[in-house]
This record gives C-alpha cells, sequence and structure tokens, in this order.
C-alpha cells in the first residue's frame, strides 16, 4: 500500500530535480517554496511535531531562497543547457517512481506531540509570520526580477 509519506517524498524528490530542467530564477524561487512546503508535510507525517515543520518553512525558505536570489541575480546561467528539458522531466519522473516504490513502507506517526511546546495561538502566530515571510520574499524577487542589474 503506498502511503502518503512516500507519495509526498517522491513530489520531493520530482521538485528537486526538476531545478535541473530549467535556469529561471523566478522558477527557482517557486521550486523552492513547493518543496520546502511538501519537506514540512513530510516533518510533520512522520514526527508530528507541527512547530518542527514551521521552523523548518523559516530556516529553509529564510536561507536557502535568499541564497538562490542572489547568487542568481549577480552570476545568471547565460549559457543554454546542453540537455533537452524532456530529457530533465523524464530522469525527474523515473526518480520519482522509483523513490515512490522504496518508500511505500515508512509509517505515519499517530500522535501529536506538540502540545506542550506550541499551543493553538503559537501555531497561528507561527503560520501568520510564515506567511508573512513568504510573502515579504515573493516581493523581493519580484523587485530583483525588474532592475536585475542592481545588487546592493
Amino acid at each position: 500500500m503506498i502511503s502518503l509519506v512516500s507519495i509526498l517524498l517522491s513530489l520531493y524528490f520530482f521538485s528537486s530535480c526538476l531545478f535541473l530542467a530549467h535556469t529561471h530564477c523566478i522558477f527557482y524561487c517557486l521550486l523552492l517554496v513547493v518543496s520546502c512546503c511538501i519537506s514540512a508535510l513530510i516533518v510533520y507525517f512522520v514526527l508530528g511535531f507541527s512547530w518542527y515543520s514551521l521552523l523548518l518553512c523559516l530556516v529553509y525558505i529564510g536561507g536557502v531562497y535568499v541564497l538562490f536570489v542572489f547568487v542568481s541575480v549577480r552570476t545568471p546561467n547565460s549559457t543554454p543547457t546542453t540537455y533537452s528539458s524532456w530529457w530533465g522531466v523524464l530522469v525527474c519522473m523515473w526518480g520519482s517512481i522509483v523513490s515512490l516504490i522504496s518508500t511505500s513502507s515508512i509509517k505515519l506517526s499517530e500522535i501529536e506531540a506538540s502540545h506542550s511546546l506550541c499551543n493553538l495561538a503559537e501555531g497561528n502566530t507561527y503560520i501568520c509570520l510564515c506567511a508573512t515571510l513568504l510573502f515579504g520574499f515573493m516581493v523581493i524577487s519580484a523587485t530583483m526580477s525588474v532592475n536585475p542589474g542592481f545588487y546592493r
């Protein structure tokens, strides 16, 4: 039986492999947000800690997203790739199927164990902070895409 975690792991692998198929900065940023949300869901379903997945989102998007944006704006890939993007998508789909089959035996956590660390009001606060952070990163990427020569 295929579990939800194995489906999420195959989607994470697929979104990670899509970094090979494209070279545009905004596409990288969208893939990063999607892979972060998928990894947060994996952490939540495996460990059962909602606060840990939110911290993972903050660190993952906050750190890696800024690195992707500024490095790709500073030194973009100006040379075209030597392989077809269909080949990259085919490799991604094959890897996703392999990861789906290999992770089908992972069990889900049945108990929410973070009740002593994060109550309901703090959870809503973390969700609002994450939404604000995502909105800020979208504004940053929109600003950076308008004027690509400005680095400071």
